[in-house]
């Protein structure tokens, strides 16, 4: 359990310092809203052939997320990355891993490789990106 603990305080890291460059990358990209049937998503136009995604992991943290799922001992483990009132500026980062079936219809889903899915609800989808 404790090694678990140093792994997610690991990657909680990774993930503010992804954060700040996600934020960084932010203020130099246009966003136009596309509504679907079911929710409404955000794309970037940061050219014509790339969409850029919520939070973008390294290597490393994609290296963490894998052996924490699969210390867990499901596959079916996502992470869900959210923003929640609190900290001395109003807001804090938390994240967890949650199984499929929790996942909303107004959630935001990015797929990344091995299988790696991150969920954002909408909320604190405005927040992260």
């Amino acid at each position: 359990r404790e090694s678990i603990m140093r792994h997610i305080a690991h990657l909680r890291l990774v993930l503010a310092l992804t954060f700040v460059t996600a934020r960084a990358l932010h203020l130099r990209t246009q966003f136009i809203p596309i509504v679907s049937s079911s929710r409404s998503r955000l794309l970037a136009a940061c050219s014509a052939d790339t969409k850029a995604e919520i939070i973008s992991f390294s290597d490393g943290a994609m290296t963490q997320l894998i052996s924490l799922r699969e210390k867990q001992g499901s596959a079916d483990l996502h992470l869900r990355v959210g923003v929640r009132s609190g900290g001395c500026s109003g807001m804090s980062y938390v994240m967890d891993f949650m199984q499929s079936d929790e996942i909303s219809d107004d959630d935001t889903v990015v797929e990344y490789g091995e299988g790696i899915r991150c969920v954002v609800d909408p909320k604190s989808l405005m927040f992260l990106y």
